[in-house]
């Protein structure tokens, strides 16, 4: 049976019609070679402008397809991938764009709006942020140099899990989208130390984060969030944990094993209680507890000698322990907006406060 396939060809370098005739049905992997041998190139993207991405089932029949007239082949080589990878990007969502100065010119990548490349011409950094991007598409996974990628500020609603192959990934800005859940593929950026999905709607936190060992920052505020696995204790490298504003009502007394934190975020949740294990965070500068549901504070925090700044203040405290006339470090003491009558005469001990409310 003869099969005669006509395509409009893009591959981003080169446009041009192709006209295949094949004695039998062939499959989209025929397809691929076919078209790799015409063009002399191997195309590492194959799928059709409708959207329909050929690389999904290389076995499927092009017959069972339906291709239409008014569809056309996309694909592009690999002696262009990156470029390739932001034109398509931009194909797909780039009308939404705030700023896309010089996208798909034939400038250099990093004359691109928010694109940084190395000296190799390699892309290295992404700052899309602020920029009403709708969509990230699985293809920048080809970006296999990228270090930073900061997609902050858009209207993302969802996370391809291919961005797990940005193994040089050191940092991942993902906050203030639309994000409800991230895939749990993510945990396979090792390399990872700063991870920001602050203001989404994350209702949980996956415990395969727990494998991002080499993360220092996270970032996980204004969300959804009424539970926080007691795996993360495993990211014994960070330094900065952001759990404010969403609906905890009690942390796992494992974040003890965090003792690596220097600055610690649990205001504006359900908290009744401070777990006193966290008196073991003895790194800790900054301690924030404030609007919550706190009817005692803990003598043992007292133990955090190194804080320099602790917030109690909108909370429903009766009393504050004299103990806490320990910290000798503290500049800055919040206790407004409770319960109490009378504070302890110990905490005037504390010499170096600037801020007492």
């Amino acid at each position: 049976m003869e099969e005669i396939i006509c395509l409009y060809i893009s591959n981003m370098t080169k446009s041009i019609n192709l006209v295949i005739k094949c004695k039998r049905l062939i499959t989209i992997l025929d397809l691929k070679e076919l078209v790799a041998k015409e063009l002399d190139t191997y195309a590492c993207l194959f799928r059709l402008t409708n959207g329909t991405n050929l690389e999904e089932n290389l076995d499927a029949l092009l017959s069972d397809l339906n291709i239409k007239n008014e569809d056309k082949l996309f694909i592009m080589n690999k002696l262009n991938v990156e470029r390739a990878v932001l034109e398509e990007w931009y194909r797909l969502d780039g009308n939404n764009w705030e700023d896309s100065e010089n996208w798909c010119s034939d400038l250099p990548l990093n004359e691109w709006y928010g694109v940084n490349t190395n000296e190799n011409g390699k892309i290295t950094d992404l700052y899309l942020d602020n920029n009403n991007l709708c969509l990230v598409p699985s293809e920048l996974s080809q970006l296999t140099k990228l270090f930073e990628l900061v997609l902050s500020e858009n209207n993302l609603n969802s996370v391809p899990p291919e961005l797990s192959q940005l193994t040089n990934l050191i940092l991942l800005d993902l906050s203030n989208n639309n994000i409800s859940s991230v895939p749990s593929e993510l945990a396979q950026l090792t390399n990872l130390k700063y991870l920001h999905l602050d203001d989404n709607n994350l209702s949980l936190v996956l415990f395969e984060l727990s494998q991002l060992t080499n993360l220092k920052y996270l970032c996980l505020s204004y969300n959804n969030i009424s539970l926080v696995p007691p795996e993360l204790s495993q990211l014994t490298n960070l330094t900065y944990l952001d759990l404010s504003n969403n609906k905890l009502s009690s942390v796992p007394s494992e974040l003890s094993q965090l003792t690596n934190l220097i600055e610690l975020y649990l205001d504006n949740n359900d908290l009744s209680l401070v777990p006193s294990v966290l008196s073991q965070l003895t790194n800790l500068t900054i301690l924030y507890l404030y609007n919550n549901k706190l009817e005692s504070v803990p003598f043992e925090l007292s133990q955090l000698t190194n804080l320099t700044s602790l917030d109690l203040s909108h909370n429903k405290l009766s009393s504050v322990p004299l103990e806490l006339s320990q910290l000798t470090n503290l500049t800055e003491l919040y206790l407004s907006d409770n319960k109490l009558t009378s504070v302890p005469l110990e905490l005037s001990q504390l010499e170096n406060l600037r801020i007492y409310k």
